[in-house]
């Protein structure tokens, strides 16, 4: 939906680069509307309707060569905030509506086009920012079995280059990487999730492990409901089956992973972590 959200500049969607002559705001009337027809919302079709007054306005009370008037100046500038504030809310809903990443993705380049016929920079640059992000970004498969490891190494990048946080982990630990995991919390906030412990040899490990991590400044919580298993950070993720155990680590089982450094797609995991997280218990 090209919902033209971004057609505001500092409150008027009729802003010309300052250009005041009836033409261009007649002509940026007519654009604006034209993209918006066709759309079902109500708020939509009442800011159509109104761009259509407006529109016709223009064509009876002014000359080709007029200078839009103060008054009527003022009146559409008010009327450009109402058009504004409808207008984001409906495209926040739509955008918020898009689960596929292919439609988000398919969705802001059509933005970026539109605004590039309109000439609307400073947003161009920003969406463009974010499509490169997007194009730039990977997707790939970590492996860790007797004869293949890349779960592993790739952990430790992450864990190494991120100096940002909050970092989410969930699932469960042993000695393996606690070094690494103490660094981390001398530079960031450490969130670790951790299914919910019984007196078990595993879960006694994992209390232990836990309990360092603690000691050192992580903050653990527990959740009964916990099963999946993922590190996130603010610029990547991998979610799969792999604890961050010896065993996991040392290929001794056969796990897989996904890692990705997609923007929409880390997101969407922090907003899930940050909702497990919400929900679990302080275990220390």
């Amino acid at each position: 939906m090209e919902i033209l959200y971004w057609y505001c500049t500092e409150n008027k969607i009729v802003k010309t680069d300052e250009k005041t002559d009836v033409p261009s705001i007649y002509n940026r009337l007519i654009l604006a509307r034209d993209y918006l027809q066709g759309y079902e919302e109500s708020e939509i079709k009442k800011t159509v309707n109104e761009m259509n007054d407006w529109i016709k306005t223009l064509e009876e009370s002014y000359e080709i060569d007029d200078e839009i008037d103060d008054d009527k100046g003022n009146q559409l500038d008010s009327a450009s905030r109402v058009w504004r504030r409808r207008i984001t809310d409906a495209y926040t809903i739509k955008l918020k509506s898009l689960k596929d990443t292919t439609d988000i993705f398919n969705e802001l380049r059509s933005t970026r086009d539109i605004l590039t016929k309109m000439g609307e920079k400073s947003e161009i640059e920003e969406i463009k920012s974010l499509l490169t992000d997007i194009n730039k970004s990977s997707i790939s498969l970590l492996f860790s079995s007797p004869t293949r490891r890349t779960f592993e190494p790739k952990l430790r990048g992450i864990l190494t280059s991120t100096n940002s946080g909050p970092v989410y982990m969930a699932g469960y630990f042993d000695q393996a990487m606690l070094p690494e995991l103490s660094e981390m919390t001398d530079k960031l906030e450490l969130r670790i999730l951790s299914p919910e412990l019984k007196n078990t040899r595993q879960d006694n490990v994992n209390k232990d492990a836990l309990e360092r991590l603690y000691k050192k400044g992580a903050k653990i919580k527990v959740h009964s409901m916990l099963h999946a298993r993922f590190v996130v950070t603010p610029t990547e993720s991998i979610v799969g089956s792999v604890d961050i155990k010896s065993d996991c680590l040392g290929g001794r089982r056969y796990d897989l992973c996904v890692y990705t450094n997609n923007p929409i797609l880390v997101s969407d995991l922090r907003d899930y972590a940050n909702s497990i997280w919400s929900e679990a218990k302080y275990l220390f």
